[in-house]
């Protein structure tokens, strides 16, 4: 999930429009929530300074062909355009600088979708540049698609199922809630989960947005794989209600716990496409992203400088992703810190070193106990481990592993001798070792003087009692 930039243009200006309206009698005089003073060309700065890609510029009618070409001139590469696109001019505007083709109208035929004229689209473009617009409203139950201006609804309906067919032609999806554009009314719900099934390809939703608990409410529905335009409520258009500074998304992405191949395919996405990476160790982070090819400016962020830095990074995350994971490390202070400034905070989930220790223990895991990282000092960790006595359920413990040895001999001054528990050291890498048994028969099989730095995990199962 992302935010995309948008310029509608209407007679030449950059204007915020109630895009129902236009459908009306009186074409000349649509409801207007915005006109600015500025050129098309001073927004595509703005989105150009801040290295903002993936944007739609629509012409709104005739007489926006200069400002659409300044736009385009101004950051090229970087918008898809669309109004009136057609396979005679499609290959002009790609050839002014669009980065894709948004087609929509001319794919339909009195109401009814023609194949036969997106694939003659497509031609011209190839599907890797072409975007198709669905707009659409709720009727009968269904969202139907709205042509001609919106001022006509389609046979067709939309459904995973259509996006799916149509992505044969197409690598993107713009959809535009026809009954709330452009009213800041919040975000149509219905619409959104009749596409939340669909993740073949991009999609970029686009109406009623106006806070951070509609974004927020998208990002459910749409389990994170929704990207979002905001036009009226933006600052920039006029209206205060979001700043175009806060429209960064802070993406806590779980990267692999040994094994580099671990990573998800949509992790990488955001990783090559963010403008910053938040990371718990430097080097680490450097080593993993050049598998990958992706160079990123990368802010440390650990124990020792959370509280100093998170502020600082906030406002870096207004335009940058995040993939410093909160489990059991100071990642917790920055989201915590991201959502009272209203930033929106996706997961992307991944790999994790408990949920796969605790899926090799063997142990009921039904319920489990997160203990986390004992204390460092012997006296404060005897301590710890007695108050984890007698717990009906497995006890996860993690640490480095020159301090596993001191653990476990205290679990043995504790623990009952015949208690149960596994070892997961260096999981998913070519050493992968998993131990169960005792605290003494791990200990026996463990090399004191083995130079392992990795962390470990440790799942003690369920007992009652200690000594």
């Amino acid at each position: 999930m992302k935010f995309r930039p948008c310029l509608d243009l209407h007679e030449g200006k950059v204007k915020q429009i109630v895009g129902s309206t236009l459908a009306g009698a009186d074409e000349a005089t649509p409801v207007t929530n915005f006109i600015s003073d500025k050129s098309a060309g001073y927004y595509a700065g703005l989105f150009k300074a801040d290295n903002l890609t993936g944007g739609h510029v629509i012409m709104l009618g005739p007489g926006n062909e200069d400002a659409l070409r300044e736009s385009l001139h101004t950051y090229p590469g970087a918008f898809h355009a669309g109004g009136g696109m057609k396979p005679e001019n499609a290959g002009y505007w790609l050839a002014e600088g669009a980065a894709k083709i948004i087609v929509s109208s001319y794919i339909f035929s009195e109401g009814k979708f023609s194949a036969d004229r997106l694939a003659a689209v497509s031609a011209v473009t190839g599907k890797d540049r072409l975007v198709i617009d669905l707009s659409s409203m709720k009727s009968d139950g269904v969202c139907r698609v709205m042509t001609d201006k919106w001022r006509r609804m389609t046979d067709l309906i939309l459904s995973p199922a259509v996006l799916s067919k149509l992505s044969a032609y197409a690598s993107e999806f713009l959809i535009h809630a026809v009954d709330v554009e452009g009213t800041g009314a919040g975000i149509d719900t219905a619409l959104i989960e009749a596409i939340a099934g669909f993740d073949e390809c991009p999609i970029t939703y686009a109406g009623g947005i106006s806070s951070v608990q509609d974004i927020e409410k998208l990002n459910t529905i749409g389990h994170g794989k929704i990207d979002f335009t905001v036009g009226s409520a933006l600052d920039i258009y006029g209206e205060p209600k979001r700043s175009f500074a806060d429209m960064a998304v802070l993406y806590v992405t779980a990267l692999p716990i040994g094994n580099p191949r671990d990573i998800t395919l949509r992790a990488l996405d955001v990783l090559k496409e963010c403008d910053a990476v938040i990371c718990e160790e430097l080097r680490p982070a450097e080593t993993f992203l050049k598998k990958y090819d992706i160079v990123k400016d990368l802010y440390p962020l650990n124990e020792h400088n959370a509280a100093q830095n998170s502020a600082e990074y906030i406002r870096l995350i207004k335009k940058s992703r995040s993939r410093n994971p909160a489990f059991a490390d100071p990642g917790n202070e920055l989201i915590a810190q991201a959502r009272q400034q209203g930033i929106t905070v996706s997961v992307l989930p991944g790999a994790s070193s408990v949920a796969a220790a605790l899926s090799l223990s063997g142990f009921d895991i039904s319920r489990f106990f997160f203990a986390g990282f004992p204390p460092r000092e012997r006296a404060e960790r005897m301590q710890f481990l007695r108050q984890l006595s007698g717990r009906p359920y497995p006890i996860v413990l993690m640490d480095t592993s020159y301090r596993l040895h001191a653990l476990l001999e205290q679990i043995t001054e504790i623990f009952p001798a015949d208690a149960l528990m596994t070892l997961c050291l260096d999981l998913t890498k070519s050493g992968e070792r998993v131990l169960s048994g005792t605290a003494a028969d791990i200990i026996s099989s463990v090399d004191r003087t083995a130079k392992n730095k990795a962390e470990f995990v440790l799942i003690v199962a369920s007992y009652i009692g200690a000594k």
